[in-house]
């Protein structure tokens, strides 16, 4: 079955492609960055000086001093590149628009493996006693407070904490009070000591200790990028990045115009990994990677013709998870105020929080080829929590061929209109669909005139999707409103859906409300009910 067959004759998958029909989510334009000669600046860590003349042969020593020359070139008139050498350069890097900036392309590459780290090696200096490592702590962070808006969010401390030590690349996990056991530390407010234990020697010249002290830039990140148009950022990973305040990522793309992140990996930071936002546009994210941050793995929001081809947002949130926390706010990818964008061949799978999350004024997205596979709130077993997609107070989403599997729900909708599913799978969950039709209410002004005063979840429509095989008891779940017990009539009223393969049990595989009781149906009830589904097949 074609998109334009689909088109052609259901009304409510008609409402969904109209509003993606403008879509031009093509991303940045690379070819502005192929049709230039550059002046080329180097860097290298090992061999460089920052009073060098920033050539392949006179590098500079760091990425900032590098930065800054890519301002001179380019205030000159020239497209400037900036090439990075193999190193870990510990760090932070700021850069920002300037009265004497033009357009003209800048391109930030690493040439081999380059990392920019919030770590300090911190070998030498430690005392033992019982079997723990000691050594004095400097600093005063404690606990974060909470921003604003962030007030009634119930967090543990541990969740609040900004430190990091990393062992011969492993981080250690983070306790309340003196370690007890291998591979964790404390950090003791009260002495103004950092504690730890592990089998390595902090002493010995064999083993690497870390602790992730490096100042941060101006925009409490790592790594920060402002305000500037055709930047091609290519090669980096970005680690070891403490957050000052939260809720901060490792590194920020804000303001942006034709910017293209190609190879990045955000890997083991303290809070999350990547962020775009501040009304950027034509933002491409290819092969890019956000992995085993400590609460959220990236948040590409805010942005409007986006492309995001073959990101990797897997195994996040370990922090986050040891104090309960894993639903506000955070996901592999959660985005919010993101408008005409296209992820495809993209992995969200093994976070401790949910895959992917498009939550608040997010409008006109297409998800294709994608993988949204293993995210639980616990490793133990599905029913222990987790979701897959959420589409949130949103409007207009495509899923096309994409497997969503073995979490407690496969799609969380609240509030959201328009959704089409395309020969995609929903299998091993709990729960295949789970949609709050949540109360009409307000949403505040969006800055668009065309955005509705009140949402409701409505039109969903599922077209050839396998849906329910292995583990589910129950295949659609229409919940109604918390409080005031609202019948789901509206919404299976501009329901669409055929040719779909269901997978559960004869009479009880669909959950609705109807006149205020929880009915249990099998397909040809459903059927019956909606009106849809005609020629869709049951497979117990």
């Amino acid at each position: 079955m074609t998109y334009m067959r689909i088109v052609r004759f259901i009304p409510s998958a008609l409402c969904a492609f109209c509003l993606i029909a403008h879509l031009d989510a093509r991303g940045a334009d690379g070819s502005i960055f192929e049709r230039h000669a550059y002046k080329d600046i180097y860097v290298a860590l090992s061999t460089g000086n920052d009073a060098g003349t920033g050539g392949a042969q006179s590098p500079f020593a760091s990425i900032q001093r590098g930065i800054d020359e890519l301002y001179r070139i380019n205030a000159a008139g020239y497209p400037s590149r900036l090439v990075i050498r193999p190193g870990v350069y510990r760090a932070s890097v700021y850069m920002t628009n300037t009265p004497a900036r033009n357009d003209l392309p800048i391109i930030i590459e690493a040439i081999g493996a380059v990392m920019i780290s919030g770590a300090d090696i911190w070998n030498n200096g430690w005392q033992r006693e019982n079997g723990v490592y000691r050594k004095p702590w400097p600093y005063a962070w404690s606990v974060l407070g909470k921003p604003s808006g962030w007030e009634t969010v119930k967090m543990k401390d541990i969740v609040r904490r900004s430190e990091m030590v990393i062992v011969n690349g492993r981080p250690l996990l983070q306790a309340s009070a003196m370690p007890a056991r291998d591979d964790t530390f404390f950090i003791d407010d009260t002495a103004g000591m950092i504690c730890l234990r592990t089998k390595a020697d902090p002493n010995g010249t064999h083993d690497v200790i870390e602790v992730a002290v490096r100042p941060l830039n101006r925009g409490d990140r790592l790594m920060l990028f402002k305000n500037i148009s055709n930047l091609l950022v290519r090669g980096l990973t970005v680690t070891h990045a403490r957050n000052a305040s939260f809720p901060e990522m490792a590194c920020g793309f804000l303001g942006m115009t034709n910017l293209v992140v190609e190879r990045c990996t955000f890997v083991q930071n303290n809070w999350g990994g990547m962020n775009t936002g501040a009304d950027s546009s034509a933002v491409t994210i290819r092969g890019c990677g956000f992995i085993s941050n400590g609460i959220t793995g990236g948040a590409i929001s805010g942005a409007s013709n986006v492309l995001v081809e073959g990101l990797c947002a897997e195994y996040n949130n370990w922090r986050g998870i040891r104090g309960g926390f894993w639903g506000w706010g955070i996901a592999g990818n959660k985005s919010v105020r993101l408008r005409d964008a296209q992820f495809r061949n993209c992995s969200f799978s093994s976070n401790q929080t949910f895959g992917l999350w498009f939550d608040v004024y997010c409008h006109s997205i297409m998800v294709e080829s994608s993988r949204i596979r293993g995210n639980r709130f616990s490793t133990e077993t599905i029913e222990d929590g987790g979701y897959g997609l959420n589409f949130e107070l949103s409007i207009g989403l495509v899923v096309s061929n994409c497997i969503i599997a073995d979490q407690s729900t496969g799609l969380l909708s609240e509030g959201a209109s328009n959704m089409v599913f395309i020969d995609s799978v929903f299998s091993n969950h709990t729960h295949q669909h789970m949609l709050f039709p949540m109360k009409m209410r307000e949403q505040g002004n969006t800055g668009e005139a065309w955005w509705p005063s009140a949402m409701s979840t409505s039109g969903l429509s599922l077209f050839k999707n396998r849906i329910g095989y292995s583990r589910a008891r129950i295949i659609n779940v229409f919940v109604k409103d918390e409080k005031e017990h609202r019948n789901a009539g509206h919404f299976i009223a501009d329901y669409h859906g055929d040719e779909n393969e269901f997978y559960a049990p004869k009479n009880s595989g669909f959950t609705f409300l109807e006149n205020g009781r929880s009915t249990n149906a099998g397909l040809s009830d459903w059927q019956r009910t909606s009106g849809q589904d005609k020629r869709s097949i049951n497979r117990e």
